[in-house]
């Protein structure tokens, strides 16, 4: 699921639109984004921003 949410918000999607799109709370794409910065955090590759995610996405093929 987490890829999903990724792939959604990375591109640009809202938390709002996110969690619309897969039926799930805002609040659930929250704690998979959070859940998703801290494993990138924790292989050396920081993402600060929603750019900084994205970029990452796109490097490990999640996003076009």
């Amino acid at each position: 699921r987490e890829a999903q949410v990724l792939a959604l918000y990375a591109s640009g999607a809202t938390a709002e639109t996110v969690a619309a799109e897969l039926f799930i709370s805002r609040n659930t794409v929250t704690d998979h984004v959070r859940n998703i910065r801290a494993k990138y955090v924790g292989l050396g590759r920081d993402v600060r921003s929603k750019t900084g995610l994205y970029k990452r996405a796109v490097e490990d093929g999640f996003v076009d």
